[in-house]
């Protein structure tokens, strides 16, 4: 365990990125879901307001089944923006570094089959599952509103595959003139690509390090005593760290010398460690609030409410 956190250091210098799309592969992940909610008549409402201007949902299914479905589905997106960089070109296109396209794949290949053995679960209780809510939504059950079993396995799908964002080499073929322009305006794009980002990791990292660090130094009011830190908190920012050498397209030197000090101060720290040592603790504390500081001094302020996914 190191008792003797690394100094933080802080600077910026943000000149022409590298090209995002010569480090990663576009990848497109697409999921099916169930929407577990209807509208319910509001001639139910007992007001004497205007009624358009409520609005009343049923859920369809409470059933642990399909929150296992759920879960599932939900490692599935944690995982892809661990690991990724979103595109900021269309929402749900990611840039996944080379280098942990394999490592991706398989574990996209694992998720399917645990999607796969999730749905077939629910697909078998299905039918008593659906009839057992019948009484329990009462005269606003609707046996319309329910998929049959062939309808809900049908759309608990996942796939994914990977896109090439750069200039269609055809184009060369037909109008180099046009390969031409279009290859520029994508560069063009890339390079604010690039600068968002940055940006997003940077802020991500700040989000982390300040939870982190809010809970090392926080005390219990009424008694005075430290307060709890959750073993996610640690392994939240530890997921970031471990991927953050891929993710990290733009060669961003600040934020890869932040974090390589970080990584030094938690290496060999479990979370016991930090909650029986109060002397580390603070000194850990004391180290993430320099980290704190030299971050915040490059994020602009309309960027630190971005939220960050658990872990997966």
């Amino acid at each position: 365990m190191s008792s003797r956190p690394t100094p933080a250091t802080s600077s910026l210098n943000l000149d022409r990125l590298p090209d995002v799309n010569a480090a990663t592969i576009g990848i497109l992940v697409s999921m099916g879901h169930f929407t577990n909610a209807r509208k319910v008549d509001t001639d139910i409402v007992q007001t004497d307001g205007e009624k358009n201007l409520f609005s009343l949902r049923k859920r369809l299914i409470d059933c642990d089944e399909l929150r296992a479905v759920n879960r599932v589905q939900d490692r599935i997106l944690t995982f892809i923006y661990a690991v990724s960089v979103p595109s900021f070109l269309k929402p749900g296109i990611h840039l996944l570094p080379i280098g942990l396209v394999r490592e991706s794949d398989s574990r996209l290949t694992e998720f399917r089959d645990q999607l796969a053995s999730a749905v077939g679960d629910l697909v078998a209780v299905w039918p008593t599952r659906v009839e057992a809510m019948r009484s329990r939504l009462g005269d606003q059950f609707r046996i319309d509103d329910y998929p049959t079993v062939a309808e809900l396995e049908a759309m608990f799908s996942v796939s994914w595959r990977y896109l090439n964002l750069g200039a269609d080499d055809r184009l060369q073929t037909i109008s180099p003139e046009l390969f031409r322009q279009q290859a520029q305006e994508i560069a063009d794009a890339t390079q604010e690509t690039a600068r968002e980002i940055r940006s997003l990791l940077r802020t991500q990292a700040l989000t982390l390090v300040s939870t982190l660090r809010d809970r090392l130094l926080a005390t219990k009011a009424e008694t005075g005593k430290p307060g709890r830190i959750h073993e996610s908190t640690l392994e939240n920012l530890r997921q970031f760290l471990s991927y953050e050498p891929h993710r990290n397209v733009t060669g961003d030197q600040t934020l890869s010398r932040l974090m390589a000090e970080i990584r030094t101060s938690l290496h060999g720290v479990d979370i016991e460690a930090v909650r029986d040592d109060q002397d580390f603790r603070t000194r850990l504390g004391e180290q993430m609030s320099q980290t704190v500081a030299a971050l915040e001094a490059v994020v602009r302020p309309g960027e630190r409410a971005i939220r960050i996914r658990g872990a997966a």
